[in-house]
């Protein structure tokens, strides 16, 4: 299943519900864990090799824009591999080339 879905994160949780008859009492409890698949997300044909990804964000490329009217910006950037794993923390950088207004935050 993996295999079939590079680049997409799964997120596993599972609960498990405990019910004990002591003395005609019942007893409840759950908890909820996370399961992770080590190296999950890494294209098997390529293994570990980092795949760099340049890339730039301007009015021109975004979607579902339309006829609105959007302030006039350009970030361009790098990923420096585009083939990670979920858990692991991925790295690269954005520039500011251009931007009408003063940016306060960039969300990834």
């Amino acid at each position: 299943m993996l295999e079939a879905y590079i680049g997409v994160e799964f997120s596993i949780i599972y609960e498990v519900t405990v019910t004990l008859n002591k003395g005609g009492k019942y007893l409840k409890g759950s908890e909820k864990f996370y399961c992770a698949i080590s190296g999950a997300g890494i294209d098997p044909k390529i293994g570990r090799k980092d795949v760099a990804k340049q890339f730039v964000i301007s009015p021109d490329n975004l979607e579902g824009t339309g006829t609105k009217s959007v302030p006039k910006f350009r970030f361009e950037g790098t990923i420096y591999s585009t083939n990670c794993a979920f858990n692991e923390a991925f790295d690269g950088f954005i520039i500011t080339k251009d931007s009408e207004f003063v940016i306060k935050s960039i969300e990834v």
